[in-house]
């Protein structure tokens, strides 16, 4: 499947392509691509399947598989682009699925980048503990519930804005009213099948976080104390069949890294002193 995206820039360094988490959109990296054009940077936005304009997949049936269909319409989309190889970085299940094109697809990827990848909770048992999977049901069944009632962009941007974080802040006071609508729009558009595959065992069928790339890799992981899914018990296991790979931790920083001003600092630092270092 090609993927609905955005292409932006016209420098001549290599192309730059984002990946957004679960129930997400493209948007999602607005401002991010704004500084890598800046940076030089030709950068393209993807819609995953199941979400934003890209067209759905299904239910239950392992069309909303890392492997066979994430992976595979990112690699049919990057083909489209450019004959070249791409820098690839993503952010939640997008941070996955960068680790599964450079698994089977080593051909398109210069480097990859992933923030915080919930690259362990292929288990049934780890997805019980993690603390972002342990709210998809009630979550499936809301997006559900405003689909169905016709709900406005503003209706679910006023629920979504105030939901605090561990701090005690309100999202929408974090990130802004405009980022808000933006996910409010995209989860209108999401198909819940897509988080139905999570919670059970078919998204994850035939992804292997240990399994070799060849291309350079880095992690930069959320603090455990505000809600990571790429935890402190999966650095040394990433690392021993990674031996290459960096890993950072982004501290105070929750899940959604480069969301916040201070989380979206903390990513382009790291994301420009790794691509400096590639050779």
């Amino acid at each position: 499947m090609l993927l609905a995206h955005d292409l932006v820039g016209s420098g001549a360094g290599p192309l730059v392509v984002l990946l957004h988490g679960l129930s997400g959109n493209r948007r999602t990296w607005d401002a991010i691509a704004t500084e890598l054009v800046g940076d030089g940077f030709r950068v393209a936005q993807l819609d995953l399947r199941g979400h934003g304009e890209s067209g759905h997949g299904g239910t239950y049936n392992g069309a909303y598989n890392i492997v066979d269909d994430y992976a595979t319409d990112v690699a049919e989309t990057i083909r489209s682009l450019t004959d070249e190889p791409v820098i690839l970085a993503g952010h939640s299940l997008g941070g996955v699925t960068t680790l599964a094109v450079g698994q089977t697809h080593p051909e398109l990827v210069r480097a990859l980048y992933c923030e915080d990848p919930p690259a362990f909770e292929g288990s049934a048992a780890r997805r019980a503990e993690s603390p972002a999977a342990g709210y998809f049901g009630a979550f499936v069944a809301k997006i559900r519930e405003w689909q169905a009632e016709g709900a406005s962009v503003a209706e679910v941007a006023d629920v979504v804005g105030a939901q605090p974080d561990l701090s005690g802040l309100a999202r929408q006071d974090r990130i802004g009213r405009e980022a808000i609508e933006d996910i409010a729009r995209g989860l209108l558009r999401f198909d819940p099948g897509a988080m139905e595959a999570a919670i059970v065992d078919d998204m994850w069928a035939g992804f292997d976080p240990l399994a070799p790339v060849s291309a350079p890799l880095f992690v930069l992981r959320a603090d455990p104390a505000a809600g990571a899914v790429f935890i402190e018990d999966d650095v040394a296991p990433f690392l021993a069949a990674h031996p290459d790979a960096g890993v950072e931790m982004a501290a105070g920083e929750g899940h959604s890294i480069h969301e916040s001003p201070e989380g979206r600092a903390r990513f382009l630092e790291t994301f420009r002193t790794f691509v400096a270092g590639l050779a």
